[in-house]
């Protein structure tokens, strides 16, 4: 087996430098594949939530878009190369870049509908009262005994 053996620090930099400069250069490729994969606000902002800590259904409910969605965005993404294996969380994606980064605006997240509560109506509240009744049985007496005047007019 062979032996690992440290880097030396010219080594260290030298890559570092080529890894830089190679970045630079992919810059505009990457932008553009980003900009071509995330059309809508929804996609841009799954992208950004995925950040190798966030569970799928963590971005499905911040997001309010459906889990098997964003499932699907993952696996394209990660076939295309704009996300990577998690280095925070085993088997959780992570994005390769931030959208900030590469000049694309990132949409905030929408706002959450405030609950309704429903108020509970108890069984009385919906049975008339007998003063309605009353009130209901005195104005159709009217209506019918004025129809009878009219009738005999």
């Amino acid at each position: 087996m062979p032996e690992d053996k440290e880097i030396s620090p010219d080594t260290a930099q030298i890559l570092s430098e080529i890894l830089r400069w190679s970045r630079f250069e992919n810059f505009p490729k990457l932008r553009k594949i980003l900009l071509d994969n995330l059309k809508t606000d929804q996609e841009k902002l799954v992208y950004e939530l995925t950040n190798g800590e966030n569970s799928r259904s963590d971005v499905a409910k911040q997001t309010g878009v459906p889990d098997s969605t964003v499932r699907n965005w993952w696996e394209k993404w990660y076939n295309l190369g704009i996300l990577e294996p998690s280095g925070k969380r085993k088997g959780r994606p992570q994005k390769i870049m931030a959208l900030e980064d590469m000049g694309i605006e990132v949409p905030k997240i929408p706002p959450k509908k405030p609950e309704v509560k429903q108020e509970k109506v108890t069984k009385a509240e919906l049975q008339p009262t007998q003063e309605s009744e009353t009130q209901r049985s005195d104005e159709e007496n009217a209506r019918r005994k004025e129809r009878q005047t009219r009738q005999n007019d």
